[in-house]
């Protein structure tokens, strides 16, 4: 959507929130939804990715640079960065821009400050998925995603193009490319991910997380089913002992054990 220096008419983006409510999400939409993603940066005005990544998350919604997660990086909590708002939120702060002027502004003071998240969220050990972006038409300019980017290891950025879309023609991301430092895949992130569950070779990573269990069972068979809001206000300040503490461990393939690895070196929270 190009926005000019006149204002958008009144009400636009309500009937947008009316449009995408509506809308049925397309099969490649709904696959991003099936990996436990660890954090989400969308340039997308769309309020419903929060129940399409809901299905096997609980998402914490960004909407400007003053807002910080929970957990910069959680596969049961996820942040999801919306660069320029979306549609429904009723916070003129976090609401999409509505003409030319306001746009340079979001890009400027909430659009780039988040996306310069991405590394940080990352961490050394970390994989870059970015998928769906044409350079033309989305609001994010790419010399600015390019720059956020940064120089990171060897591959650790898979950039899926799809065999229609065209390359970005950035000398930027050229030099990225040939230095190796990002890897272009001519298909969608969600063929590979199709692909993916029916090999299966990321089936251990879709394993429930132990915490997400929540029942308490006392003397007597008695038990205690902890809700998700419940579990949310006592985990703030202590952990809720259920019967996953003493449940047995699930067998670790070799890309869950990896996965383990990884977040337990990479949290915040983990401390030596």
């Amino acid at each position: 959507m190009k926005l000019l220096a006149e204002p958008l008419p009144s009400g636009f983006y309500e009937w947008l929130t009316e449009r995408f409510e509506r809308r049925v999400p397309p099969d490649w939409l709904n696959a991003l939804g099936e990996v436990p993603w660890s954090a989400v940066f969308t340039s997308s005005l769309d309020p419903s990715l929060k129940e399409l990544f809901g299905k096997r998350q609980r998402p914490e919604l960004v909407l400007t640079n003053a807002e910080m997660p929970p957990a910069v990086r959680s596969r049961v909590r996820p942040p999801i960065y919306h660069l320029f708002g979306h549609a429904s939120s009723p916070d003129p702060r976090a609401q999409p821009p509505s003409d030319r002027s306001a746009l340079n502004g979001r890009r400027v003071n909430d659009a780039t400050p988040l996306l310069n998240r991405i590394l940080d969220t990352a961490t050394p050990l970390g994989i870059i998925v970015v998928d769906g972006v044409v350079a033309q038409r989305d609001w994010m300019r790419l010399d600015d995603l390019v720059g956020a980017l940064g120089h990171t290891g060897h591959r650790r950025i898979i950039w899926f193009s799809g065999r229609t879309a065209p390359l970005p023609e950035n000398e930027d991301f050229a030099d990225a490319v040939n230095a190796g430092h990002i890897l272009v895949v001519e298909e969608r992130l969600s063929t590979a991910i199709a692909h993916l569950l029916a090999v299966p070779q990321i089936a251990d990573l879709l394993v429930p997380t132990p915490e997400e269990a929540g029942t308490v069972t006392f003397n007597g068979g008695r038990s205690l089913t902890v809700s998700p809001e419940q579990r949310l206000h006592v985990e703030a300040v202590a952990s809720i002992v259920d019967d996953a503490w003493s449940a047995p461990l699930v067998s670790l393939g070799a890309d869950a054990a990896y996965a383990a690895f990884r977040q337990f070196h990479g949290h915040p929270d983990n401390r030596w």
